[in-house]
């Protein structure tokens, strides 16, 4: 197996994620074009008061606003960039936990919390993807410290070394920014990140933890 599979075949559900999203997004946008925006907000978002019989409820926390094309490539970016330093080190089922599992209760708890951000909707990927991205970098701190402290070269692991430290510093970094300097506050954001610390500290109640070990970062 050449370096570039080996590469991909440890991060295929990273990768197969950000291919679904870009498909369901592609979806999203022909059933707005040909059907209309309500025909798409019905199907795919959570309207304000919540339509309990439209498909939205279920749809929502995958959905995305699609005339924020720039929102919805930062959401691959952040997806890629944290699962792909990650997956090599944790199991696959739990880059899924994070961005469908807590992506699902982030958006209906960030729902619940209207009065704070006066959306007419509240949908998509970006609560899952911070809770991956502030789990990643909770769990893998340590093991980015002990390279840092062994020194840094030209070297790939040394380069995802550095991706995993843009993790660490990311995660106060992005929660200031939409909890403190957003008006109004996005709180998809903000509990995202929240729910993927909360998870990182209850994990071991759960299950017995995973090392993170490895060669690659």
């Amino acid at each position: 197996m050449s370096e570039l599979a080996a590469w991909i075949h440890k991060r295929r559900c990273t990768l197969s994620l950000a291919a679904f999203f870009c498909i369901w997004y592609a979806l999203q946008l022909s059933v707005a074009m040909l059907l209309g925006e309500n025909v798409a907000r019905w199907w795919f978002y959570i309207e304000q008061p919540p339509d309990v019989i439209s498909p939205g409820i279920v749809f929502a926390p995958i959905s995305h606003d699609i005339n924020s094309l720039t929102h919805i490539g930062a959401n691959l970016l952040l997806l890629i960039v944290a699962g792909g330093l990650s997956e090599p080190y944790i199991r696959k089922d739990q880059i899924l936990v994070q961005v469908i599992g807590l992506g699902y209760l982030g958006i209906f708890v960030a729902n619940s919390t209207i009065f704070l951000h006066y959306m007419w909707i509240e949908a998509g990927a970006s609560g899952g993807i911070l809770a991956l991205w502030a789990y990643a970098a909770l769990r893998m701190h340590k093991l980015a410290a002990e390279r840092i402290f062994e020194g840094l070269r030209w070297s790939r692991r040394s380069v995802e070394t550095v991706g995993v430290v843009s993790l660490i510093i990311g995660t106060p970094v992005i929660f200031i920014h939409e909890a403190v300097l957003t008006d109004p506050i996005h709180s998809g954001h903000t509990i995202g990140i929240l729910l993927g610390c909360f998870y990182y500290m209850v994990e071991s109640y759960l299950r017995p933890a995973d090392t993170v070990t490895g060669d690659e970062v």
